[in-house]
C-alpha cells in the first residue's frame, strides 16, 4: 500500500480515484518548485475567496458570534496577518532547506499571505477604507487574474515544456545547418 493510498482510501470511489491520481501527479511529475508554486496558487485563490466570505458575512451580520477583531478599539486589518506571513515564509526561504515539506508549507504560507495582503490593497494604496467600495473592487479582480493566469501556465506545463524542446531542436538544427554552409 502506497503513502497516497493510505490518506486516500479507495472507499472515497471515483473522487478517491481523481485524488489519488493527483497526488501522484503532482508527486512524480513537477519539479520542487512547481509544487510549491501550485501550492501557493492555490493557497492565494483559496484564502482570498475564503477571506471576502467571512468579511461578506461579518459585514452583513450573518455570523452572530463572529465580528470584525479589534484591539484597544483599532480595527486590525486582514493584510496584517498577510504581511506576518509574507515574512515568514521569507525568512524561512532564505534560510533554505531541500526538503519538500517545508517548499510545500512555504508556499502556503506565501500564497494565503498574498491573498490577505491582495484582498485589502486598495486599503493600502488609498490609505482609506474602501473595502465595500466600487472603489475597492479591483483587488478581488486582480487576484481572480491572477489565479487565472497561473493555473493556465500549470496546467499546460507538459505544453511549455514540448514547445520549448521543439524550439531548442530547431535551434540546434539551425545551427547545424549554418556551420554546414561555411
Amino acid at each position: 500500500m502506497t503513502a497516497t493510498q493510505r490518506w486516500i482510501p479507495s472507499r472515497f470511489g471515483g473522487i478517491g480515484r481523481i485524488a489519488r491520481r493527483a497526488h501522484r501527479e503532482f508527486r512524480d511529475n513537477l519539479t520542487t518548485g512547481q509544487r510549491s508554486a501550485l501550492v501557493a496558487c492555490a493557497t492565494f485563490a483559496a484564502t482570498m475567496t475564503a477571506v471576502r466570505g467571512l468579511t461578506s458575512a461579518i459585514h452583513d451580520r450573518r455570523l452572530p458570534l463572529v465580528r470584525d477583531i479589534s484591539v484597544s478599539g483599532v480595527h486590525i486589518h486582514h493584510y496584517l496577518p498577510g504581511i506576518a506571513l509574507l515574512t515568514v515564509a521569507g525568512a524561512a526561504g532564505v534560510r533554505g532547506s531541500d526538503r519538500l515539506s517545508v517548499h510545500c508549507l512555504l508556499g502556503a504560507s506565501y500564497g494565503a499571505g498574498c491573498g490577505l495582503v491582495v484582498d485589502e490593497l486598495p486599503l493600502l494604496l488609498n490609505l482609506r477604507d474602501v473595502y465595500w467600495s466600487r472603489e475597492g473592487r479591483w483587488a478581488p479582480e486582480l487576484g481572480l487574474t491572477l489565479v487565472a493566469v497561473a493555473g493556465a501556465y500549470f496546467s499546460a506545463i507538459p505544453f511549455w515544456q514540448g514547445l520549448r524542446e521543439e524550439l531548442s531542436a530547431l535551434r540546434e538544427q539551425g545551427a547545424g545547418s549554418a556551420s554546414a554552409q561555411k
